[in-house]
């Protein structure tokens, strides 16, 4: 995924086609959402999921800042209430568990990939702030599956992932920390860019959390619903949400800590 996502984002990052990437995975990520739920084909709340889903990421990048922001907030309580009315004039046949699931869940998807847009549009330095996002995601994901292997024996949350471990889950945040570290230097070094040190070791440790946080949040979804992928259009790797689980609450803790602390001076 690196070999692909990565040099698709560097030559595309100020290009129609980044937006144009994450609105497609966002929409893709919301059928298989609304499947899972079994509300794919309900389209009073389907279509407008969609439609929030694909234009998002084109908001963020295009739309002016205060614009953006009060449209969004909106845009995201209209589609809440739209699935609770649905709910509510269902006559039984959407639970609402299903409606609160599409409802938020597909909310969270939307938020998520929106800010990966916000985060590659955040200055001069966005570019490398946006790719911490897969940094943090996939080093935390290939270091806590290496480490459970290795030194694994005490199982985090059997209940909803049986094959993570304790040792797997420090692992992949001490290898995050450690990522975000060594990815600092390299900009310092070759980017020209200075980076805050301290907010990069503290942001590598929360930001693996919140991927290990994000994981287990759909793996949660998958087991409640008796499936075990979201869906087939990677191959090896289920779907968009399969893959992009740690992504997508990545993105939201870098929007954070960008937001408030700033990752780079």
């Amino acid at each position: 995924m690196a070999v692909v996502m990565i040099p698709l984002m560097l030559w595309g990052m100020d290009t129609v086609f980044f937006p144009l990437l994450f609105a497609f995975i966002a929409v893709v990520a919301e059928f298989e959402l609304l499947r899972c739920f079994g509300l794919s084909k309900n389209v009073l709340i389907s279509v407008p999921l969609y439609i929030a889903a694909g234009a998002a990421p084109f908001a963020a990048r295009y739309l002016e800042r205060e614009m953006f922001l009060g449209g969004a907030l909106a845009i995201m309580g209209l589609i809440l209430l739209v699935v609770l009315t649905v709910f509510t004039f269902s006559k039984g046949k959407v639970t609402l568990e299903a409606a609160c699931g599409a409802g938020t869940v597909g909310s969270y998807v939307i938020l998520a990939f929106m800010s990966i847009v916000l985060l590659c549009d955040s200055g001069s330095a966005g570019h490398y702030i946006c790719l911490l996002i897969f940094i943090g995601a996939w080093s935390t994901d290939i270091f806590a599956y290496l480490c459970g292997r290795i030194f694994g024996k005490h199982k985090l949350i059997p209940a909803i992932s049986p094959k993570k471990t304790v040792e797997g889950s420090v692992g992949g945040i001490l290898f995050c920390a450690l990522s975000f570290l060594v990815y600092a230097l390299v900009l310092e070094r070759y980017a020209g860019v200075k980076p805050d040190y301290v907010v990069f070791i503290i942001g590598g440790i929360f930001t693996s959390a919140v991927a290990q946080a994000g994981d287990l949040l759909m793996s949660a979804i998958k087991r409640s619903n008796g499936i075990k992928d979201f869906g087939r259009i990677l191959p090896g790797h289920g779907g968009m949400l399969d893959r992009f689980d740690s992504v997508m609450a990545v993105s939201l803790i870098l929007l954070l800590l960008e937001s408030f602390f700033g990752l780079m001076r």
